[in-house]
């Protein structure tokens, strides 16, 4: 609480009047400090007001960048951070996404120089060091699969997407695409999962996944009465998994 009120008194200085015209009890509380203190929200407000109004991009936003070769907007980093809470309740799928766009996920190369794995080199072409780039794209096995699964989606669902890079790693910005966001999630979910096998992930294995994680939220959407909401949400790959 305190903390916060002098971060508002730096921010926004008190107010003096001096005008023979004004009568004004001095020094004048501002605004955003009176309505600190007589607010019944609780720690929202003081969240808001403490957190910095303009977007930064981050050390790892910056290295992305850098890998890539590519200029990412504040705008659209700010949308990839949003993706998987707005697509998915699962904690797990959002944590995984979390992890890469903070480029902190625990691949091969990382482990190693932490010393906890014998090897920094890729857990499937074995030629490459496992680096979150590499492990979901850069890899040439795993670009083949990304390649059967633009296929797959194009003859399943009649849905014609290109998979790069930045689409993969962080997600389709527009809102409609989220069922497609959930389909990427789970697919670099398996990938990563597959690791310790070294056994690169099948279209129908992925399928199967994809299937299931459909069922159960549509028996969760019916226990909830919300299975209008799911039909919207799924509408564009029903066909998927009719």
């Amino acid at each position: 609480m305190i903390s916060c009120v002098k971060h508002l008194q730096k921010k926004y200085d008190l107010v003096s009047l001096n005008s023979d015209h004004l009568s004004v009890e001095l020094p004048m509380v501002p605004y955003y400090i009176h309505k600190l203190l007589h607010s019944d929200k609780g720690s929202k407000l003081f969240y808001i007001t403490l957190l910095p109004s303009k977007f930064k991009k981050s050390a790892s936003n910056l290295k992305w960048e850098t890998i890539l070769e590519s200029n990412i907007d504040e705008s659209d980093w700010r949308t990839y951070n949003i993706i998987p809470f707005r697509c998915t309740q699962s904690t797990e799928l959002r944590w995984l996404q979390i992890k890469i766009i903070n480029n902190i996920l625990g691949t091969n190369y990382y482990l190693h120089k932490i010393k906890a794995s014998d090897t920094p080199l890729c857990s499937y072409c074995k030629t490459s060091n496992e680096t979150v780039f590499h492990l979901f794209w850069d890899c040439n096995l795993i670009n083949r699969l990304w390649k059967k699964i633009e296929e797959w989606l194009m003859l399943d669902a009649g849905i014609r997407v290109e998979l790069n890079p930045q689409t993969i790693l962080f997600g389709l910005k527009e809102n409609r695409n989220d069922p497609l966001n959930i389909i990427l999630l789970l697919i670099k979910q398996t990938i990563f999962r597959n690791r310790k096998y070294g056994i690169i992930p099948d279209q129908n294995y992925i399928f199967r996944i994809c299937c299931q994680y459909y069922y159960v939220s549509k028996c969760i959407a019916f226990t909830t009465c919300s299975y209008d909401q799911f039909t919207k949400f799924w509408s564009s790959l029903h066909t998927l998994f009719a």
